[in-house]
């Protein structure tokens, strides 16, 4: 897949829900993804952006509560659902595993339904990129 860096001014002003994988069942893999989405949405934050990431948000609720609400899509999908509704861009976060996640698949075709194009962070350079349609 061919991706055009951008700038964080590039994206549309608004919103951005910051999808990222979760679901695994290492629990090491979980925390993983948990502490990249929050490193990517301080970064995000840090340069003047409203981001909002529902593995940070997730992950904090269960750390401050001790109430753990799931780690499946299906528990968490009314709410991400929700926000991407609210949303003015959505952006990929592109650890392993993002292709074959299903909450980011279901998350993808939602936002594209609502006409949102996607966006795609790479988390070790953080630069934020827009998928280049491919001639067939």
């Amino acid at each position: 897949m061919d991706h055009k860096l951008i700038t964080p001014c590039d994206l549309p002003q608004g919103l951005i829900y910051l999808a990222s994988p979760y679901s695994h069942p290492d629990p090491d893999v979980r925390a993983y993804r948990a502490r990249m989405a929050a490193q990517a949405t301080t970064a995000l934050i840090r340069q003047g952006l409203v981001v909002h990431s529902p593995i940070a948000h997730s992950v904090g609720l269960l750390q401050l509560t001790g109430v753990d609400l799931g780690h499946e899509f299906a528990a968490w999908e009314r709410q991400d659902l929700g926000i991407i509704a609210a949303a003015a861009s959505v952006v990929v976060l592109m650890l392993p595993g993002w292709e074959r996640s299903v909450g980011i698949r279901r998350e993808l075709g939602f936002a594209r339904r609502r006409g949102l194009m996607p966006f795609y962070l790479d988390p070790k350079t953080m630069d934020v990129s827009t998928e280049l349609e491919v001639a067939a």
